[in-house]
C-alpha cells in the first residue's frame, strides 16, 4: 500500500480545531498521509466505514471526549470494533477518569494528548502511533507466514507419513509373497539336492541328468519367481524405469514358455506359442518379459490338469 493511501481520521466538534490539526499534521508529514475530518461520532463511523470500503488504511484515528452526541471514548470504541489495528489518540482537556478508562479497557487507547496540545507533541506522538502500527503489522504478517510455513510442513509431515506407511505395507507384503511362493521351488531344490547327495552312487547317468535339469528349470522358475517380485516391489515405490525399444514378441514369449515350461509338464498342461516369429512391439523389455511370464503363470495355475494354454496375439491400428 503506497504511502498516500493511509489516512489520518481527526473528529472534533469544532471546526477551528480540525483546521488546526489539519494543518499541522499536513506539515508533519509533508504529503505522506491523507487527513480526513469529521465534526460528530456518526459522521465518523460513515468516513471510517467508506474508507475501509475503497481499501483504504486508517492506522491513526483522533478523536475529542467532549461531542455532541457520542461521547470519544464510545466512538473510539465502536471504530475499535471495525479497524481494531488502528492507534486510537483522544485529544481533550475535560476527560474524565472514567472516560480514559473504558477507552484504554474497550478501545485499546494508544495515547491521551490534553488540550491545548504542543504540535511536536502531537507530530511525534503520530510519529510513533503509525511506526507501532506498522511493526504490529509486520508481526502479523511474519505470523501469518509462519502459520503457513507450519501448516504446509505438517501436510508434507502427514503426507510422508501416509508415504513410509504405504512402503512399509509393501515390504510386508513383499516378504510374505517371498515366503509364500519361493518356498515350494526351494522344497524342491532342497529335496532333489539331498536325494543327490545321500545316493549319487545309486543312480544312473540317465537319472542324474533327469534330476538335474529339473533342479535347473525349479532354479530358473525361482529366479523368474524373484524377478517378478522386485518388479512388483519397484512398481509400488514408482522406482520402475520405463525403456522402449523394439522388441521380437515371439522371441519373449518362446522364453517365458521355455522357463515355465516345468511347470505345466507337472499338470499334464500343454503349451503353445501362436504369437508369428516376425511380429514386433516397441515395449520395455523388462516389462513386457514380466507381463507374459505373469499371464503363463497365472493361466498354468488356474487351468485343469490335461489342458493347453496358447499364446497369441492381434494387432490394432
Amino acid at each position: 500500500m503506497n504511502m498516500s493511501e493511509r489516512v489520518i481520521l481527526c473528529i472534533d466538534d469544532e471546526p477551528i480545531v480540525l483546521d488546526a490539526l489539519k494543518e499541522q499534521i499536513q506539515k508533519g508529514f509533508m504529503g505522506e498521509c491523507t487527513i480526513e475530518v469529521a465534526e460528530s461520532g456518526d459522521e465518523a463511523l460513515e468516513v471510517l466505514n467508506d474508507l475501509m470500503k475503497e481499501g483504504l488504511e486508517v492506522p491513526v484515528v483522533i478523536a475529542d471526549f467532549i461531542m455532541p452526541g457520542m461521547k470519544g471514548d464510545a466512538l473510539l470504541e465502536q471504530m475499535h470494533i471495525a479497524n481494531p489495528s488502528a492507534k486510537k489518540i483522544l485529544l481533550t482537556g475535560q476527560a474524565s477518569i472514567e472516560g480514559i478508562g473504558n477507552a484504554i479497557n474497550k478501545a485499546a487507547l494508544y495515547r491521551f494528548i490534553s488540550k491545548p496540545w504542543e504540535k511536536d507533541d502531537l507530530i511525534l506522538t503520530i510519529k510513533e502511533a503509525l511506526k507501532s502500527f506498522d511493526q504490529e503489522r509486520t508481526i502479523l504478517n511474519q505470523n501469518k507466514e509462519l502459520h503457513e510455513l507450519n501448516t504446509n510442513l505438517e501436510k508434507k509431515v502427514e503426507q510422508r507419513t501416509l508415504e513410509l506407511q504405504e512402503l512399509n505395507a509393501t515390504k510386508d507384503k513383499f516378504f510374505s509373497i517371498i515366503a509364500h511362493d519361493l518356498k515350494n521351488p526351494f522344497n524342491t531344490l532342497m529335496g532333489f539336492t539331498e536325494l543327490l547327495l545321500n545316493n549319487l552312487d545309486s543312480y544312473s547317468y540317465e537319472k542324474l541328468n533327469e534330476f538335474i535339469s529339473i533342479l535347473h528349470d525349479t532354479s530358473r522358475q525361482s529366479y523368474a519367481l524373484l524377478e517378478n517380485l522386485l518388479d512388483w516391489s519397484r512398481s509400488q515405490t514408482g522406482r520402475i524405469q520405463m525403456l522402449p525399444e523394439t522388441v521380437n514378441l515371439f522371441s519373449v514369449a518362446e522364453e517365458n514358455i521355455n522357463l515355465l515350461n516345468n511347470l505345466a509338464v507337472k499338470k499334464g498342461i500343454k503349451l503353445i506359442n501362436n504369437v508369428p516369429p516376425d511380429s514386433k512391439v516397441f515395449a520395455d523389455l523388462n516389462m513386457i518379459k514380466t507381463v507374459i511370464r505373469n499371464l503363463l503363470s497365472n493361466a498354468i495355475k488356474y487351468t485343469r490338469e490335461q489342458g493347453s494354454i496358447s499364446l497369441s496375439m492381434t494387432s490394432e491400428k
